[in-house]
């Protein structure tokens, strides 16, 4: 996916409306199964990809579900996917089959699964079930966007600042404890949630003022960014190192201040 590339309109399928209706199913399905899986996840076998970077057998089967029933449905489209991988082509689907692994093996309901259709490097179609809040977020570019299968008017956010951050290895090794004091100083309460996408779908119902975070991956956000384009929200996504992106994402306010900062320091390089 590349940066903050949207495809031209013509350039869209006929059928998104379609593309957009096979992700919500399967983004729904999916989430039944994990939500299952989180029930018994003392009998899941867990393994380590990295540093605070778990995968279970739940992440792997759900992912699996996910193939399947994208390749029932559109048997010519290619599928990129976090555990399996796959090769990004002009128009794909990417998946992170459980956003949000360790709050998932720990009992914590703040994960979610996400599915995404790609066009020309940016997302047109994306789904986020968190089954375990009884919520299903979707849009499809142009067509707004949805909560639960019912098409939702952007939220105004009301209350107190309050704002997301992604405080993973490469956010604490690239000095973004200054990023924190700042936002900081300029009143917001941060909070730090352990799923892109679930605090990307904060942000698109109202709950957060904004989300930032340097050096994901592009299955972490895929969905949530259009999600929340479709929800009247400004996203920013950057290139990161090698195959990351940095995204940030909320109210204007929140945006611009993470863009250009008071020091002159961007908060995504």
């Amino acid at each position: 996916m590349t940066t903050n590339a949207r495809p031209d309109r013509t350039t869209i399928p006929l059928l998104l409306e379609q593309r957009l209706r096979a992700a919500e199913d399967i983004a729904e399905a999916v989430g039944r199964f994990a939500a299952d899986q989180a029930r018994r996840r003392g009998s899941l076998i867990v393994s380590t990809k990295g540093p605070q970077d778990f995968v279970s057998t739940a992440d792997c089967e759900a992912e699996r579900l996910a193939r399947a029933s994208i390749a029932a449905r559109f048997p010519q489209d290619a599928i990129v996917g976090e555990e399996a991988g796959g090769q990004a082509t002009n128009a794909y689907w990417i998946i992170d089959p459980i956003d949000g692994t360790t709050n998932f093996l720990s009992g914590l309901p703040l994960w979610a699964v996400s599915i995404a259709y790609v066009v020309d490097g940016a997302p047109v179609v994306g789904a986020l079930a968190l089954p375990m809040l009884g919520e299903l977020l979707s849009a499809a570019q142009g067509l707004g966007m949805r909560r639960n299968r019912e098409t939702m008017v952007a939220a105004q956010r009301q209350g107190p600042k309050l704002a997301g951050i992604g405080r993973n290895l490469p956010w604490l090794a690239d000095g973004y404890r200054e990023t924190e004091s700042r936002l900081e100083a300029a009143g917001y309460s941060l909070v730090s949630l352990g799923s892109c996408a679930t605090e990307l779908a904060f942000v698109a119902l109202g709950s957060l003022d904004g989300y930032v975070q340097g050096q994901v991956n592009t299955w972490d956000i895929a969905a949530g960014v259009i999600i929340c384009r479709e929800a009247d929200i400004d996203v920013d996504v950057t290139p990161g190192a090698g195959s990351k992106v940095n995204v940030i994402a909320g109210t204007r306010a929140f945006r611009d201040f993470c863009a250009a900062p008071p020091s002159g320091r961007p908060l995504s390089t």
